[in-house]
């Protein structure tokens, strides 16, 4: 960068003799080597670094000195012109430019001495480099000085540096700045993450804002590692970390947690007192309604007393009628579902896999009567709508019983997400679907996602589920019912 404005510089006349500064010679291939025919090579300083040891760490030839955060810099003019900022203080009708001294006023908290040290410095040589840790504070700088190329540097140094360690710092770099490619590769990171590293760092967690967690618990994009339930521990964990600041004990929080709110002995809900109305946003983005299909976890919940039960009144209503749809043969599943639709009402959950060995599973709950089962083996994901037989059904069912929430086919739609991570949490490798809808018989396998190559572990397994077809027409819809996202808005 510097480099451009240096020969005009040194034609100016100002003082900038140059000095000798020479390094070691080089080894020789050979002591017996004539020392009279060969040519003596030595490391000259370059002139840019020459330029900058003597015109900025020296200030030799300085017309301006610059003010700020209590330091000063002995600059020039013809350098700090490359910036729009000093080139209209310069060049316009500001009393600056007939100052030898400019104080700059810092209002932005991100921009540091240290920072403003190192961008001054950049317009007196090529390049810089510049750390992750401190990509904000040269991005402040830059974005002040108005640097494009020094921004979109500092943007590149983000987007590749994301970790747990810098990702909310980024975020709200992404968000003060307006970097919408730091914003999104940011929120990426979270929707992968949030239930795998950021779950395990309870530190991290308790830093993550009311308005970032809203926006991640509603995304489509997140993904969830087991079922809804386990985003509900998440931020009844999340909101005991952000109303104890001194809890340390890590190892705990789980109980801990517990403890906070059922020792709460007062009937109104947590969500509803003064403490707790800061929380609403990030609890209404639940999916209440893959919230009630386990007994054990609706006891929890209503232990805990933080939701309100007059929210979940209507949703039972809904899975009911549900129920006897699909019961009664009304609906064999969702055939054609808008994006909209199947994003706003399927069921999110997801699983980690530690080790390239064969894997099966299934997630527990009421599922309609559409058991899925997923297996893996070899870089190969199946999915089959599983099915006992009448025969290994227990005793206490009765004909009627097993045939209820049963057809012979059933309509899904789905979406499937694997991805490889690395120890920061970004993708090493990823596979994915689109929304697929499939017509499955009683335990009908299919393939759907293959992977040629050897994955690398461990891999988040993403699923997306819709087992029901949404209620939206007003003709499939009771008087009483509406959908479930305006339940509570």
């Amino acid at each position: 960068m510097g480099n451009t404005v240096v020969h005009s510089f040194l034609r100016s006349g100002l003082p900038v003799k140059r000095k000798s500064h020479t390094f070691d010679h080089e080894p020789q291939d050979s002591e017996e080597e004539d020392y009279t025919l060969s040519p003596k090579r030595r490391k000259v300083m370059s002139t840019t670094r020459y330029v900058y040891q003597a015109l900025f760490e020296e200030g030799q030839g300085s017309d301006v000195r610059i003010v700020a955060l209590n330091r000063t810099w002995n600059l020039h003019k013809l350098y700090l012109s490359q910036s729009p900022y000093f080139n209209s203080m310069f060049n316009g009708e500001w009393r600056e430019r007939l100052q030898d001294e400019i104080d700059i006023i810092i209002t932005d908290e991100n921009i540091t001495s240290d920072a403003l040290h190192k961008v001054f410095g950049s317009l007196y040589q090529d390049e810089i480099q510049i750390m992750p840790l401190e990509a904000v504070a040269v991005l402040a700088c830059a974005t002040l000085l108005q640097l494009d190329d020094l921004i979109q540097q500092s943007v590149e140094v983000m987007k590749e540096s994301i970790n747990i360690e810098t990702i909310l710092l980024y975020y709200e770099a992404s968000e003060l700045y307006g970097l919408i490619e730091v914003k999104n590769s940011t929120l990426d990171w979270l929707n992968r993450n949030m239930l795998f590293c950021m779950n395990a760092s309870p530190e991290h967690l308790r830093q993550v804002s009311c308005d970032l967690m809203s926006e991640l618990i509603s995304s489509p994009k997140l993904v969830v590692v087991q079922t809804e339930f386990s985003l509900y521990l998440l931020l009844k964990n999340w909101v005991f970390l952000k109303e104890s600041l001194f809890f340390r004990n890590y190892e705990t929080i789980s109980v801990a947690a517990d403890q906070y709110f059922q020792s709460n002995k007062s009937s109104t809900p947590f969500l509803l007192t003064d403490t707790g109305s800061t929380y609403l946003n990030a609890f209404r983005a639940l999916r209440l309604q893959h919230l009630v299909i386990h007994h054990v976890d609706m006891e929890l919940i209503e232990s805990d007393n933080i939701i309100p039960v007059d929210w979940f009144m209507p949703i039972f209503k809904i899975q009911w009628y549900h129920m006897l749809r699909v019961d009664q043969g009304v609906d064999k599943g969702p055939k054609q579902v808008s994006e909209e639709d199947f994003n706003r009402d399927c069921v999110r959950c997801g699983r980690v896999l530690q080790t390239d060995t064969q894997h099966s599973w299934r997630w527990t709950g009421f599922n309609f009567g559409f058991d899925i089962v997923i297996s893996y083996k070899n870089g190969c994901f199946k999915l089959r709508r599983f099915q006992t037989s009448e025969s290994e059904s227990p005793a206490f069912q009765s004909q009627s019983q097993i045939i209820a929430l049963r057809a012979k086919k059933r309509h899904l739609m789905y979406r499937i997400t694997v991805c490889s991570l690395d120890k920061n949490g970004r993708v090493l490798s990823k596979g994915e679907t689109d929304i697929k809808t499939v017509s499955l018989n009683e335990n009908e396998q299919i393939t759907v996602l293959s992977f040629p190559a050897t994955l690398s572990f461990p891999v988040l397994l993403s699923a997306n589920f819709l087992l029901t077809t949404p209620l939206r027409s007003t003709d499939e819809i009771m008087p009483s019912i509406r959908p479930a996202s305006e339940l509570y808005a």
